[in-house]
Formats: structure tokens, sequence, C-alpha cells
């Protein structure tokens, strides 16, 4: 492999990877305090969540959290949500916010899942979650 281990279409997954859950957690978190109701600390469930994804698809413990159910259960997400955004569906309240954060939930565990599937030998680990930090901040740093 290039680069010490790692080659740059690797690299560039893992950017990406990192980029979509965190970009999904600002469009959820912006949503849900405009759209919704502007409550203070909203910003928090959001957030809880990434992180919750986060912890639950690196943790060593392999279960069905890793398998292809939450690939296969993406459409099935997807479709319901995207039709309810082209409509400007936003009645009942609760619906709308369930589907968009499980959307979100879901679109998480397949991208942090697929990082921790793709994780390095632990030699290369600090590359690893270099590059995951670029993924997720260069988000952040758009967004200002």
């Amino acid at each position: 492999m290039a680069g010490g281990g790692y080659a740059i279409g690797r690299t560039f997954r893992w950017i990406l990877l990192s980029a979509v859950p965190s970009s999904l957690m600002l469009g959820l978190t912006t949503y849900l305090s405009t759209e919704i109701a502007v409550l203070p600390l909203v910003w928090v469930i959001p957030l809880a969540l990434y992180l919750l994804t986060f912890v639950v698809t690196f943790a060593q413990r392999r279960s069905f959290l890793q398998a292809g159910l939450w690939i296969r259960l993406m459409p099935l997400v997807v479709l319901p949500l995207a039709v309810a955004v082209v409509a400007q569906l936003h009645r009942p309240a609760w619906v709308v916010i369930g589907l968009h954060v499980f959307a979100f939930v879901t679109m998480a565990m397949v991208c942090h899942g697929e990082l921790a599937r793709d994780r390095p030998h632990p030699a290369f680990l600090t590359h690893f979650y270099l590059w995951i930090a670029v993924g997720g901040s260069s988000v952040d740093c758009s967004m200002r």
C-alpha cells in the first residue's frame, strides 16, 4: 500500500465517511433549532446521537449494529424522509422530527460502521484518526 500503509483513495474514503455524518449533524441541528422550535440546548440532541453512533460502531464487540442491517435499512428511512421534504410536510411535528432524527442516526451508523470496518492496522491508527478529524472539521469550517 502506498503512503505508509494506506492508499490515497482509502484516505479520501475516510475523509468522506467522516464528513457525511458531521454534515448531517449540523443540518439536523439547524433544522431542529430553526424550523421546529427555538429551545435552549436543542443542539445537544443531534450531538449526543452523533457521538452515540460513533461509540457504538467503534466498540470492540461486534453485533447486529455492525452488520449490513443499517445499510439495508437506509433506503426504507431515506425515501419517506425525501417524500416528506419534497411535499413540505410539517405536521404532525413528532413524525417529521422522528423521520429526520431516524434518518440521521441511520446514515451516521452506516458511515461510522464503514469507518470502523475499514480501520487500519494499529500502527496506522494515528493517520486514520487524523483523517477522520479532517473530514469532520472540514464540514464545520465550511459552515462558518
